[in-house]
């Protein structure tokens, strides 16, 4: 009877992944819970990436690989309350023409972030020795993700040796309400009506 399809019912559910709650009632896996986390995440906002050589990916998908030396301006929203800025030096020496990012800069109405690869972080010049919120950044990871009051973040992976030497990763992610056609830089620009992520 009842009981039997029951323990059936709950046998297919957890091998099709699924967590059982009560009787009748099923919710999605954690896995299921992120992926729709994500996929919202890609409705309400863009992101852009520099990584390795530097690699860059743009807000609308296609990609570049500038290899300027220097400080250059990632995404800055045009009236500059938003920026993020990288340093690119060459890769292992002067003369080599390849770049990689070594120092990131971020610029908002509440603070100046740095980072260095070695993974020192400051904000308004003071150096941060522990996650927390300074002056209204939501700092967490390890120091490698900034969350900005208005909903910019931007997270970092330094490297501090290996093949490439000492070098970071970038990724910054705006929400597409406040930054569709107010945005500029390495990492290009996008329209409200994009759809990429």
């Amino acid at each position: 009877g009842g009981v039997d399809e029951e323990a059936r019912a709950e046998a297919a559910g957890k091998a099709a992944g699924l967590v059982v709650l009560a009787k009748g009632g099923t919710a999605t896996d954690a896995g299921n819970a992120a992926a729709s986390a994500a996929r919202t995440a890609a409705r309400t906002t863009v992101y852009c990436s520099s990584s390795g050589d530097p690699h860059f990916r743009m807000f609308t998908g296609h990609s570049h690989h500038f290899q300027g030396v220097g400080e250059h301006v990632l995404a800055q929203s045009y009236d500059a309350k938003f920026t993020v800025h990288t340093c690119q030096q060459p890769w292992r020496r002067p003369t080599d023409r390849v770049s990689t990012n070594r120092a990131l800069a971020i610029g908002s109405k509440n603070a100046r972030v740095t980072m260095k690869y070695n993974g020192e972080v400051r904000v308004n010049g003071a150096i941060i020795g522990t996650d927390g919120t300074y002056s209204g950044v939501k700092i967490s990871q390890g120091k490698s993700l900034f969350q900005f009051p208005d909903g910019e973040l931007v997270a970092v992976r330094p490297y501090g040796s290996g093949w490439w030497g000492s070098h970071m990763t970038v990724r910054v992610r705006l929400p597409k309400t406040v930054y569709a056609s107010n945005v500029q830089g390495l990492c290009g620009a996008f329209h409200k009506d994009h759809t990429g992520a």
